[in-house]
């Protein structure tokens, strides 16, 4: 991989208002506060009976997933009388993902309510079991970028729970081509997700060598995030594209197709998930060589 000289971005924030805070600050108030929900009233009411919706949905969870886990926050995502709860998995493979419970008109959940699951578990399994299967690569890829970016840090742990995020820094997916390449990547989940209902208990070089047997060929797609370490700092443009190229040479076992690199600033929206400014950087071979696509947002807007 390309090893640039190290280098801290000159360019300061400008915007050091009040609806800006650093994220540290955000991790301590919760990514769950009424304003950043679509409906504050039935946020704040549910916020109120938390523990009960809480001790509603983790049984259930845990009893469809045979497995232990964390609850995160609520979220008055829909319409209707009812609240997403984010939750993550104890142990690996880790799966982050949210359930929806209905509640009543005062905030409490429904006596008897059933909780309805998102139908992703078997994508999101096989994402955290292919970040196991290339733990080594993929750590040595993370060391190799905050070393090289040292003003870059990963995202925190609560925004990363919260987020429905298995991992800080990568998200590892199969490459959405074509529908003949969908039907072959959708049968390799489907045989993989098998192997971990058969053994969930496999060691890394198992699953590598499971992955390698079922998957080998197919293309892969990866995601990366890394947030600036010091509020006080700004990203710049250049940089962004230089981490990315430095992920896109990098040498991975993986055959990728497609890259997205997003980088954050350290200052999030005090009353929103977004931060105060970001760069989405992409590149897919099915669109041919045309480079990066590189997008900014400001304050969740793109400019």
């Amino acid at each position: 991989m390309p090893t640039p000289a190290n280098h801290r971005p000159d360019t300061l924030t400008t915007s050091t208002g009040p609806d800006l805070i650093p994220i540290a600050e955000k991790e301590l108030l919760g990514y769950d506060q009424p304003s950043e929900t679509n409906f504050p009233a039935r946020q704040k009411l549910a916020l109120r009976h938390q523990d009960e919706i809480f001790a509603a949905v983790k049984p259930q969870v845990e009893k469809a997933l045979g497995r232990e886990v964390d609850l995160i926050e609520l979220d008055a995502t829909y319409p209707t009388q009812t609240i997403t709860v984010t939750y993550r998995t104890v142990d690996e493979p880790i799966i982050a993902d949210a359930a929806d419970i209905a509640i009543d008109a005062d905030g409490a959940p429904v006596a008897g309510a059933r909780v309805y699951m998102d139908e992703q578990t078997e994508l999101r399994t096989v994402q955290s079991l292919l970040r196991i299967a290339y733990r080594t690569e993929l750590d040595q890829l993370r060391d190799t970028l905050l070393a090289t970016y040292p003003e870059f840090t990963v995202l925190p742990e609560r925004y990363v729970a919260a987020h429905q995020m298995a991992d800080p820094v990568f998200t590892v997916n199969f490459n959405s081509g074509p529908w003949e390449e969908a039907e072959a990547d959708a049968a390799a989940e489907e045989a993989l997700y098998a192997a971990y209902l058969e053994q969930p208990k496999r060691t890394d070089a198992e699953w590598r060598a499971i992955f390698d047997q079922i998957a080998g060929g197919r293309k892969f797609e990866v995601s990366v995030h890394l947030v600036l370490a010091d509020p006080d700092h700004d990203i710049e443009e250049s940089v962004s594209v230089r981490i990315a190229e430095d992920v896109k040479n990098a040498t991975l076992p993986l055959d990728f197709s497609g890259w997205a690199i997003f980088t954050h600033t350290n200052l999030v929206l005090r009353e929103k998930n977004g931060f105060h400014r970001q760069f989405d950087i992409s590149y897919h071979l099915d669109d041919g060589d045309v480079g990066w696509d590189v997008n900014e947002w400001r304050d969740g807007g793109t400019l």
